[in-house]
């Protein structure tokens, strides 16, 4: 059980699903740090080769207790009318 927590604690990178496809990436780190949860060190918004949003984005914060905090405490916040759902990534993005 502490070797799961151990691996829970090491994810940094929360995936981020069902953003307008008109948010940026301004707008979107602006909302993650008004919630004071951590530094953030890096935030993605995937787009499409025809530059579209894919309606999801990755950020990652300094450590795994960042994340989780930040996802309890940001969990269905709206963001330009759309009510926000976070998980912790599954694998880091590089």
């Amino acid at each position: 059980m502490e070797e799961v927590q151990e691996k829970i604690d090491q994810i940094k990178q929360v995936f981020i699903k069902n953003l307008n496809f008109s948010t940026v990436e301004e707008n979107l780190r602006k909302m993650i740090e008004s919630q004071k949860t951590g530094k953030i060190k890096s935030l993605k918004i995937v787009w499409t080769a025809e530059s579209k949003s894919k309606g999801y984005g990755f950020v990652e914060f300094e450590d795994g207790d960042m994340a989780l905090n930040f996802i309890k405490k940001a969990q269905g916040i709206i963001l330009d009318d759309h009510a926000l759902h976070f998980e912790l990534s599954k694998q880091e993005e590089s």
